[in-house]
């Protein structure tokens, strides 16, 4: 899995635009510990998953890795497909996958970090890390975090697909939505945009004055014991088993 906090479409390296991250997914996960050791319900539940998965394998609509786990229990691990068709190389319990935007939770999650800690609530308005942005007395974390600030989404802008393809630094991206006018009032809609998490991203950094991929690897998968994932933003810098 490949975690965005901002967004995923495809796209010359979008991680520059899209924060995405890099995860191993289904090997990290779970226990090493086999089957053999559990019940006749972990057997009937791993015997069922694979059949219902079966058809879709059969026909090419399943690619990728997956992990059933219960109570610690590793029930079934079973990779499928391709990670690269074009080398002929299977997807294996070892591959990384783009997780896209389910990343977006990853960012919430630091957020969140922050506001146990005291730095900062999901009430503040985002004036109070970023003076200038336009309407930032009016929009809370918490409209970001919720989709509800009324931002346009930068990857909907007319420009992006040209815009994506050349690397940006944070308040760059942020500048190409910071002065369009809002879709609606914040709070009173919700309109998914990955603006949104673009906008947390950079606060994050502001807050804890660290760079984004070292706040997630710092606060939540050193700590989880996420050793093979990481922030996959650097286009210059190779990822070793990734899916493409």
């Amino acid at each position: 899995m490949r975690l965005d906090w901002a967004s995923q479409n495809s796209g010359p390296k979008i991680a520059l635009i899209v924060l995405s991250l890099c995860l191993i997914g289904a090997y990290a996960a779970g226990s090493s510990r086999q089957p053999a050791h559990g019940s006749a319900s972990d057997f009937e539940l791993a015997t069922r998953i694979r059949a219902y998965l079966a058809p879709f394998a059969e026909s090419g609509n399943l690619s990728g890795v997956v992990l059933v786990a219960r109570h610690g229990l590793v029930l079934m691990r079973e990779s499928y497909g391709m990670a690269n068709y074009e080398l002929s190389v299977p997807n294996s319990p070892r591959t990384r996958f783009h997780i896209a935007s389910v990343s977006k939770a990853f960012t919430a999650a630091a957020i969140l970090q922050l506001q146990e800690e005291g730095s900062l609530s999901v009430s503040d308005r985002v004036s109070r890390f970023v003076p200038d942005f336009p309407r930032g007395k009016d929009i809370t974390l918490d409209n970001l975090l919720t989709h509800t600030s009324g931002i346009p989404d930068i990857n909907g802008l007319p420009d992006y697909d040209t815009f994506s393809r050349s690397p940006h630094k944070l308040s760059e991206i942020i500048a190409k939505f910071a002065n369009l006018p809002l879709e609606y009032e914040p709070g009173t809609k919700y309109s998914y945009s990955n603006s949104n998490y673009n906008l947390l991203a950079f606060i994050l950094e502001t807050v804890t004055r660290q760079a984004y991929p070292e706040i997630l690897r710092r606060g939540i998968l050193q700590p989880a014991g996420m050793t093979n994932s990481g922030h996959d933003g650097d286009a210059a810098k190779p990822i070793p088993l990734a899916a493409s």
